[in-house]
């Protein structure tokens, strides 16, 4: 060690590096952070190179490293390339952090959109569970409901297509016949899953907190939106969006 070296104690250190004597002390025995000179009365001297390595475990930790894998890198020959697998793997576990808490923030948001029109009496956890059980099986049957318009959708497109077809050549008995039946198809499975949906949905009203089922002709020529619904409530009279749930 050089003279000219700036000397820390034990004390001196830790306060620059942010830590405690007791923490500089216990990367000591773990054999993290040793002092560059020890005394004949025993005091523990460190420098400038001791001080970084201080900061660089504090870093690390904040990062998410444990100590374990601290020292394997502090020890490490090829001390930078291990801390750039260390960096990469670090950084992949935070992604799927990161993914896991959006999941539960998207879950939490559901769950106080379902909760804010209801009043749950004495945190019935029954009734907690029977509302989450509720929405994941709406989400399941929306989708299902998205899948069944787009083939919906792909069947009136092969219809146009063939109307336009046999218009081209010429043969409109044809396209009249196609257009007749793509009609008819469009109606009746769109009638089909309109009844579906209405069967499988109920509304909470804003209001009053009361669950009902509409009459047909009004859930289907209400405004809505893609979880919500115009409508009047039978309890409170109360024309509003309500939130749609299943039933």
């Amino acid at each position: 060690m050089s003279d000219e070296s700036k000397k820390y104690s034990v004390s001196e250190i830790a306060k620059l590096a942010q830590v405690s004597p007791r923490t500089v002390r216990f990367y000591d025995e773990k054999n993290l952070v040793s002092p560059a000179k020890i005394e004949e009365n025993g005091y523990r001297i460190y420098t400038d190179k001791e001080l970084e390595q201080l900061k660089l475990i504090s870093y690390l930790k904040e990062l998410g490293f444990t100590l374990k894998d601290i020292k394997k890198l502090l020890h490490d020959k090829n001390s930078s390339q291990s801390f750039r697998l260390l960096i990469e793997r670090q950084q992949q576990i935070n992604e799927e952090k990161i993914a896991v808490l959006k999941d539960k923030q998207k879950l939490l948001k559901d769950f106080k959109k379902i909760l804010r029109p209801r009043n749950i009496k004495n945190d019935n956890v029954a009734d907690i569970t029977r509302l989450m059980k509720n929405e994941a099986k709406l989400t399941r049957y929306r989708r299902k409901m998205w899948i069944y318009a787009v083939i919906l959708f792909l069947v009136e497109i092969s219809g146009i297509y063939g109307t336009v077809i046999a218009g081209k050549e010429a043969k409109p008995m044809l396209a009249v016949a196609i257009f007749t039946i793509m009609v008819i198809l469009i109606a009746i499975f769109g009638t089909l899953l309109t009844l579906k949906y209405y069967q499988n949905v109920a509304y909470i009203c804003p209001n009053c907190g009361n669950e009902f089922i509409p009459k047909l002709r009004k859930f289907f020529w209400a405004a809505h939106t893609p979880k919500f619904r115009k409508l009047r409530c039978p309890k409170c009279n109360e024309k509003s969006y309500c939130l749609e749930v299943a039933r």
